[in-house]
């Protein structure tokens, strides 16, 4: 399942971004969360090869028309499939506010290695 391209949120609660390897990877990553009028807030990179999510925690507000991004490298054994599971929570959300999960997958090259092109961008609203 691809990222959303838009993800309904509540600006005034704090909104969880996580990130977890499905396969046993090595995931290098940065997220970037943009509220409107403001420049980008980078977090990250990061690395994950510990079969645990990665948590982040951005306070509100975090106003409808805010932007997340995040980029991906991805390295284990080649031509293997890999597979990362990419989250936005917020706990204590109304259902309507439920946040949203996806996955990122594909095949590593012959070297063991994936890199995302350029970052994927979505909509809180």
């Amino acid at each position: 399942m691809p990222a959303p391209s838009t993800v309904d949120i509540d600006a005034a609660l704090p909104t969880e971004f996580s990130l977890r390897e499905e396969t046993p990877v090595k995931v290098v990553y940065k997220f970037w969360v943009k509220r409107p009028g403001e420049d980008w807030l980078t977090f990250g990179p990061e690395v994950t090869d510990d079969d645990r999510a990665d948590r982040w925690i951005i306070l509100p507000p975090l106003p409808s028309g805010s932007r997340f991004a995040y980029w991906l490298a991805v390295a284990g054994h080649g031509n293997a499939a890999w597979r990362v599971r990419l989250a936005i929570r917020q706990p204590g959300a109304a259902a309507a506010n439920g946040g949203a999960s996806w996955t990122e997958s594909g095949t590593l090259s012959p070297t063991g290695e994936f890199s995302m092109p350029a970052a994927v961008q979505l909509e809180l609203t």
